[in-house]
């Protein structure tokens, strides 16, 4: 079976549900690039990686999580940085064989 990915290269087999979770990935990406405001707060951030605040902040302190600026007391991301980051945390599924 062959496929063609959404960036025009072909895919087979077990790669085609690679290819299919990269291009749901890649959409994501392109709506929170569309979205997103230039700055992101430590809170939406939080919401966009459906991790808790708290999580957000100790990959902060871990060095561990998107480059942050402080304002006025407060952490946020530069846009590209947390879109950077975030996707470094997105992994495409494989299929995986079905057991009868």
């Amino acid at each position: 079976m062959k496929h063609i990915d959404y960036s025009g290269n072909f895919c087979t087999g077990d790669d085609v549900m690679e290819c299919q979770s990269q291009h749901l990935i890649d959409e994501m990406l392109n709506e929170l690039r569309n979205t997103l405001p230039r700055m992101v707060s430590r809170k939406e951030g939080a919401r966009h990686a459906q991790l808790k605040v708290s999580t957000l902040a100790n990959r902060d302190c871990l060095g561990t999580g998107p480059e942050s600026v402080v304002i006025g007391g407060r952490i946020f991301y530069p846009k590209e940085s947390f879109i950077e980051w975030f996707a470094a945390q997105l992994k495409p599924g494989k299929s995986r064989p079905t057991v009868n």
